[in-house]
């Protein structure tokens, strides 16, 4: 039997994580199994596609670790979608997938995960890289607060987007494109630049922060609820994101 391995490849266009399981799971690997997706989702694509039609549970109740990870609170909502799975599979697994969806054939399951991001309102821009490039992302993001009730958030919200953007402008290359989505009771905002460099907070050598560079770090650290960056595959650029919460947990928010 072949060990056990996870393949991860990012797709930031569709925003869309696709994940390969391979080899036998068992109690040891659904351990393994269970942080891999966990980073995945913390990462806060659109949706995770797992293809599993190279493995092999030991018992069916083993994947359980899917709809577990998909109940994972504090971001927004990630859909998990299968794919590669089996008559056999699914037969086998259904009690144990609960929710999950899963697709015997993984463009089924890829145009699944289309279609959540699709239900999703969103607004973005293309923008060249210029000094003007963050007030034009501040009033895309201003316009979008206002049509999603979301104005208790707005000033948090364009603090943030402002930040990313001047990010993007001062130490990456290329255009920039800008997102914002809203996911449940989250607002989500995304950044592509052309750079892999990552975003760092930069410190003095007495470690206290800088008071011009990486103090863009920190207003984001203070207003949003989750952020993070993902590279892209191809080595051509990345995705920086952020959070903010639109409603307390447990809370629904106006509309």
């Amino acid at each position: 039997m072949f060990p056990f391995t996870t393949l991860v490849r990012h797709d930031l266009a569709a925003d869309i994580t696709v994940m390969r399981v391979s080899g036998p799971l068992n109690l040891r690997n659904g351990v393994q199994l269970r942080s891999a997706l966990l980073k995945c989702v913390s990462e806060c694509p659109t949706a995770v596609v797992v293809d599993v039609s190279e493995c092999v549970p030991e018992t069916p109740a083993l994947l359980s670790v899917f709809p577990t990870v998909a109940r994972t609170h504090g971001q927004p909502q990630v859909a998990i979608i299968l794919c590669g799975a089996d008559q056999e599979f699914r037969r086998g697994g259904t009690a144990a997938l609960g929710p999950i969806r899963a697709y015997q054939d993984c463009a089924d399951a890829m145009a699944a995960a289309a279609d959540v991001r699709l239900r999703q309102p969103r607004v973005s821009i293309h923008l060249l890289r210029s000094v003007s490039a963050p007030g034009r992302a501040r009033n895309v993001v201003d316009q979008a607060c206002d049509t999603w009730g979301l104005v208790d958030l707005k000033t948090s919200a364009l603090l943030i987007i402002s930040e990313l953007v001047t990010n993007a402008v001062r130490h990456a290359a290329g255009d920039i494109d800008v997102e914002a989505v809203l996911r449940e009771d989250f607002l989500h905002l995304r950044v592509s630049d052309g750079s892999t460099a990552p975003p760092a907070m930069v410190t003095s050598p007495d470690g206290r922060n800088l008071r011009e560079c990486g103090r863009g770090l920190q207003i984001i650290e203070r207003y949003c609820t989750g952020w993070g960056f993902v590279l892209n595959p191809s080595g051509t650029g990345k995705v920086v994101w952020a959070t903010l919460r639109a409603a307390p947990p447990g809370a629904k928010r106006s509309r």
